[in-house]
Order: C-alpha cells, then structure tokens, then sequence
C-alpha cells in the first residue's frame, strides 16, 4: 500500500531522491532555530523501496535491526545536502580486465561525503507507476 516517512521539527527534503539497489536514498536538512549565524543539520535516509525498513548499506555494513532511527545517518555537511550520486568507477587496467574485476563496485556520494561502498554492480532498471493513474 505504500510507506510514508515523518521527519522531525523543521526538517526538510530538499534534493531528488535516488533509488539503487532496491533502495531509496534522500537527503535532508534542518535549519538551526532562531539563530541566521550558525549551520544547521544535514541527514541521509536509506532505506528498502519495499517497505522503508533500514538496509544494510549504512553503519559500515553492520547488521541493522527493524528500528527505524536505524535508517537515518548524519553527514558531516551542516549546509543543505545535494542529491546522493552513484559513481561507477572505471577498472585500474581495462585492458586486461576478465571478469569481475572490470566491474569495480559503485561508491555513493552525498557531495564530497561518502555514503556507501558496498554494492553490487549488476544495475536493475526500476519503474515506478501510481496505482489508478493510467
């Protein structure tokens, strides 16, 4: 039926969302009350497209439990976090590559803040549709 995350006080998505993997990955911010001098708090949210649970990916592939503040990580960034980007990165000899290694795994970036490592890279194209929209 679909999934809803609530964020905290004053906290907003303000990039794309990006979904990797049979993940869902959004950045966030949240301003500094009252105070125009000082930075505020960015956040990355990761979790499984099916049923917003955390996954994996996050805490240094630690396993994560079904607890949802699990799903959410502070950046380092305290200014707006852009979109997460995926960067696949090329073989160190293409010429020579056989196998799995002409397929270095994609690094996840949140503007110069790393975000995860551990992926596969057999990408699976994902369609989204709204139910009683056709």
């Amino acid at each position: 039926q679909g999934w809803k995350i609530w964020l905290g006080s004053g906290e907003n998505s303000l990039a794309e969302t990006r979904t990797f993997e049979g993940a869902v990955f959004a950045t966030t911010y949240t301003p500094q009350a009252n105070d125009a001098c000082t930075f505020g708090q960015g956040r990355l949210y990761v979790m499984r497209a099916h049923d917003a649970r955390p996954i994996q990916v996050m805490q240094n592939d630690k396993p994560l439990g079904d607890d949802p503040s699990e799903r959410v990580t502070l950046l380092d960034q305290q200014t707006i976090p852009p979109e997460v980007v995926f960067v696949f990165p090329s073989p160190e000899n293409p010429t020579d590559c056989v196998g799995p290694n002409c397929r270095p795994r994609p690094i996840c970036l949140v503007g110069l803040e790393g975000c995860g490592s551990g992926f596969n890279n057999s990408p699976v194209r994902t369609f989204w549709r709204e139910r009683g929209a056709e």
